[in-house]
C-alpha cells in the first residue's frame, strides 16, 4: 500500500477555483507558476497565457475562457491576485506578473501534492477534475 499526503482540509487533486472558470484552468497556472522561474519576471500575463499556460494543458483540452464565467484573461489573472498567488502590475499599459507568492499555502498545498504525484503517494486514479 502506498503512503498517502495528508494535507490538511484539502484532497491536493481538488485545488480549484472557487468559480467555476475551469478547474483546468485553475491548476494549469498552479503548474506554469511553478515552473516560472523568478528571474523570468517581469512577465507579461499575455505571453504567460500564450507561452505557459496553453502549452502545459494536454492536448485534449480545451481551455476557451468565453465558454466559462471568467470570460477575459485579465479576469483570470486578475482572480489569480486576488487569491494573493501572484501580484500584477502594469508596465507600459501592459498588465506583467511581477512575482509569484511560492509561500501561498494553496501553491504551497499544490507543491506537496505534485511531489507526492512524483514519488508515486497517488496513482492516476486519485486524479479527479470533479
Amino acid at each position: 500500500m502506498k503512503p498517502k499526503l495528508q494535507l490538511p482540509g484539502t484532497n491536493p487533486f481538488k485545488l480549484m477555483c472557487d468559480i467555476p472558470v475551469s478547474n483546468y484552468a485553475f491548476r494549469f497556472n498552479l503548474r506554469c507558476y511553478n515552473k516560472v522561474l523568478d528571474k523570468e519576471l517581469p512577465m507579461r500575463c499575455e505571453m504567460f497565457y500564450a507561452n505557459c499556460l496553453m502549452t502545459s494543458r494536454p492536448e485534449d483540452v480545451t481551455l476557451d475562457l468565453k465558454q466559462s464565467t471568467i470570460k477575459k484573461q485579465a479576469k483570470l489573472f486578475s482572480v489569480m491576485e486576488k487569491k494573493k498567488l501572484i501580484v500584477c502590475k502594469a508596465i507600459h499599459k501592459q498588465d506583467n506578473i511581477v512575482s509569484v507568492d511560492r509561500t501561498n499555502k494553496t501553491f504551497a498545498e499544490y507543491c506537496a501534492a505534485v511531489d507526492a504525484v512524483e514519488a508515486g503517494a497517488y496513482t492516476r486514479s486519485h486524479f479527479s477534475l470533479s
